[in-house]
């Protein structure tokens, strides 16, 4: 998560979840509705009139299905793999999207690692291109992401490699550029030039492909569950506020915040956007 990055000393966590509190849609325009009160209990009526209207209205629209998928073609526009692609790839990479502990103690991969898991397995017996599963320790005491969801590949060792010392989507993208380069990985492509397959989620895809082009690395890109690029609705229902739509926006807003983000500090450059 990118918000982790803000912060770098002891109460990390503290300060994350604080931030969350603020900043996690529609906190935002909540937090604007209760100024609007304020506005309006210190005398402010035509100021405390526009906040209050304008959060009314933003949440009405981020509440509407179809903003959401408007608002997340940005997100996607990144060139898809084709099975002709194959010859020009050096490996498959899949970055993880959580890790929970259960009662005993045990750490499991979340729903979004495993689907971005079983694509990449997928893709991988088709292939036979080597697999990096890219993902480490984000919580105290947490072992690296990728370690755990080794664990329900079940592919032949010599095609997996594990990087698992990035707690960010900024970290991974060096990391996987240092195996690409070093670490004897070799798949389809020939020269200089890296070539990557990037298996993840629609709304995480600009971001992760962005920050690996920085590193010089080309992407095409294997959507990990492509029934999420659709929409659970359809019909009159996408134009109806809903909890669905209040969901979608809070992905999408989650990845521009990390995004502009990535710019402000330098991991990322406009031109690494549009590939």
């Amino acid at each position: 998560m990118f918000l982790r990055e803000f912060f770098a000393d002891g109460k990390l966590e503290m300060k994350v979840i604080l931030l969350q509190a603020i900043l996690t849609w529609p906190m935002p325009l909540l937090w604007l509705g209760m100024l609007g009160a304020l506005a309006q209990f210190a005398g402010r009526k035509r100021l405390a009139r526009r906040m209050l209207v304008l959060a009314v209205l933003g949440l009405f629209a981020s509440g509407v299905p179809m903003t959401g998928v408007l608002l997340r073609l940005p997100l996607t526009a990144v060139p898809k793999y084709d099975a002709g692609d194959s010859a020009n790839i050096d490996a498959i990479i899949v970055p993880t999207a959580g890790i929970y502990q259960d009662m005993a103690g045990d750490w499991w991969p979340e729903d979004g690692t495993v689907l971005r898991l079983a694509r990449g397995r997928q893709l991988q017996g088709q292939t036979g291109l080597p697999l990096i599963i890219a993902g480490g320790g984000r919580m105290p005491g947490a072992p690296p992401e990728a370690q755990v969801a080794a664990r329900i590949v079940t592919l032949d060792p010599a095609n997996i490699r594990l990087e698992g010392g990035s707690r960010t989507t900024a970290e991974m993208a060096p990391a996987v550029a240092e195996m690409l380069a070093t670490g004897g990985i070799s798949g389809g492509a020939r020269g200089a030039s890296r070539n990557v397959v990037l298996v993840t989620s629609p709304a995480h895809i600009l971001r992760s492909a962005a920050v690996l082009r920085a590193h010089g690395i080309d992407v095409v890109v294997a959507v990990a569950n492509p029934s999420e690029s659709r929409p659970e609705i359809s019909g009159i229902m996408l134009f109806l506020p809903s909890k669905y739509g209040q969901k979608s926006m809070r992905d999408i807003v989650h990845e521009y915040l990390g995004i502009a983000w990535y710019l402000m500090r330098g991991h990322i450059g406009p031109g690494d956007l549009f590939g």
